[in-house]
């Protein structure tokens, strides 16, 4: 059935409708826009969610201690420094060039965890492995929260390339042994063809 087939069916079969459901219709639709209006914006929804961790841990789910509230200083080692985090002052505005927002309760001060300056929520989703330094460190690096410039500035990010292998070893050893074999059957091929002809 093509699109044109449908669309007359459509038309013929279906172009009659009562005015009591098309009333029907309306007043759902109506309902549904009035309920979409009450919804909460998303900046309330996101200061409603802020405590909740969207990130992956670093840690294995812990079991529950007693003693959960003394921190060892193999706790403080996981953490990556924050000597070089730059200080709020109050009237901060996020330091992406497109955002410019001012930091506070509603559009959240998140220090990016790699440079150390101040962004808003919404441009700090990003996550990179750092060492406890602070450095980008893929395979021992600590989860951490970092600005897109950061992000994207990583060793590795802009490799379109992929990895790559060098087959071509294994190629000619392959190659190498079917050759030797052709050339030893044909020898052979020689070989009982000059004894069969006199």
């Amino acid at each position: 059935m093509t699109l044109l087939q449908l669309n007359r069916h459509l038309d013929d079969t279906h172009a009659e409708v009562e005015p009591l459901e098309k009333d029907d219709i309306t007043t759902w639709f109506r309902k549904r826009m009035m309920k979409a209006k009450t919804f909460q914006p998303v900046a309330v929804l996101n200061q409603k969610l802020k405590g909740l961790d969207v990130f992956e841990t670093n840690e294995p789910p812990a079991a529950p201690t007693v003693a959960a509230t003394t921190t060892t200083r193999e706790d403080a080692d996981f953490y990556v420094s924050r000597a070089h985090w730059q200080k709020s002052y109050g009237d901060d505005f996020c330091l992406d060039p497109t955002c410019q927002r001012p930091l506070g309760v509603v559009n959240g001060c998140v220090n990016c965890r790699k440079c150390g300056k101040l962004f808003c929520e919404e441009h700090t989703m990003y996550q990179i492995k750092l060492s406890r330094s602070a450095q980008h460190e893929p395979v021992r690096g600590y989860w951490s929260r970092v600005c897109e410039t950061c992000y994207k500035s990583r060793e590795g990010y802009n490799d379109h390339y992929g990895v790559t292998r060098d087959h071509t070893e294994m190629f000619r050893e392959r190659r190498k042994a079917k050759v030797e074999r052709h050339c030893l059957e044909v020898r052979r091929a020689e070989k009982r063809l000059t004894k069969v002809i006199p």
